[in-house]
């Protein structure tokens, strides 16, 4: 039985509810779970729920999305940890599309728990979002421009950002539309991870 939320702080009751939300939409997606089955998870009221996130979106973005941001917020650092050894281009390109399939891969229901919703999210926590994950292009291509001089790769005409930005949106693409984009007869991670790599080196 949990504790009533009246003898609970504010800190822990806003801790619960995070806890709680995380739980339920992972089980019931964002569209079934309801402002009831969250506050009643959390051992609170509704109202205790609207008073700290001030809605179900809230709350969404609070306990799913902004959890989220944070691990992309990571991966340049990582990635940065990664280009500093003197690998050939072939070997990063296949570290980096390795890194980044298994971090997104890892939360391909968050992501997809995301997209679904994101129309419902206010228009602010859309922005931060945004912003956040723009921070985290600028920074990777921050951290491959030295190495694309390094290895003099062609320029192209929307420059490293451009390159980063293509190479997240092909990867996130065969996360999230692997049923549509993969064969029958699946690859190996390893397989599509050579594949990816001969495709942004060389071209299709």
């Amino acid at each position: 039985m949990p504790t009533p939320a009246a003898r609970r702080s504010s800190v822990e009751v806003r801790r619960e509810l995070l806890r709680a939300a995380e739980t339920v939409f992972a089980a019931k997606g964002y569209a079934a779970a309801t402002s009831r089955d969250l506050a009643r998870a959390a051992g609170v009221s509704e109202s205790v729920l609207y008073r700290h996130f001030g809605s179900k979106a809230g709350l969404f973005a609070e306990s799913v999305v902004a959890p989220f941001a944070d691990v992309l917020e990571a991966f340049p650092g990582m990635i940065a940890r990664t280009v500093s050894h003197p690998f050939e281009v072939e070997q990063l390109m296949r570290l980096f599309l390795s890194e980044l399939l298994a971090q997104l891969g890892s939360h391909r229901r968050t992501l997809r728990m995301f997209l679904a919703v994101e129309d419902q999210l206010d228009e602010e926590t859309r922005a931060l979002f945004h912003d956040r994950f723009n921070t985290v292009i600028t920074k990777l291509a921050e951290v491959v421009e030295p190495q694309s001089r390094r290895f003099d790769r062609p320029r192209n005409p929307l420059g490293t950002d451009g390159n980063v930005r293509a190479t997240f949106g092909l990867v996130l693409s065969f996360v999230l539309l692997d049923d549509w984009l993969l064969p029958p007869d699946r690859p190996t991670t390893d397989e599509l991870i050579d594949h990816l790599s001969a495709v942004l080196l060389n071209g299709v």
